[in-house]
């Protein structure tokens, strides 16, 4: 399970979606199960929709919040119904443009100093066994 990883890129929830009906006065206020925001009626945030088969308050989600939350928790399923969304993951880097972004994660930065010291290292070796050999065939010229 990756938990806000960098490089999960877009995550686009597909059909399935209902539109949210208006609540009712009794229903009490309208808030999005994931970022908690209420439903102010001035229209100001996207409309609420109910991707899944939850019920009463925990049904109501902004698309854009549950792409993000599936994106995060690395699922493509509602963790309180077990309904599975209909999901295309797209990858945020291409293929040459994700080493160095990998790379340049916090996380990685034993690995930048491992792959630096490789590159030191590497050359060192291979041009001492060269001087070694060297030196080893000109001192049996000389005798």
């Amino acid at each position: 399970m990756c938990i806000a990883n960098p490089f999960c890129g877009a995550l686009s929830v597909q059909r399935g979606l209902r539109r949210a009906a208006g609540a009712s006065p009794e229903s009490g206020p309208l808030f999005c199960r994931i970022c908690r925001e209420g439903d102010d009626g001035a229209g100001g945030r996207e409309a609420f929709v109910a991707p899944c088969r939850c019920r009463g308050s925990v049904a109501l989600v902004h698309v854009s919040c549950l792409e993000r939350w599936l994106a995060e928790s690395d699922t493509s399923c509602c963790e309180l119904c077990g309904h599975q969304y209909v999901t295309i993951r797209t990858p945020k880097y291409g293929v040459l443009a994700s080493i160095p972004a990998w790379l340049a994660h916090s996380a990685n930065t034993d690995m930048l100093f491992d792959l630096a010291a490789f590159c030191v290292f590497t050359p060192v070796a291979f041009f001492g066994t060269w001087l070694g050999m060297n030196a080893q065939e000109n001192a049996y010229l000389q005798v």
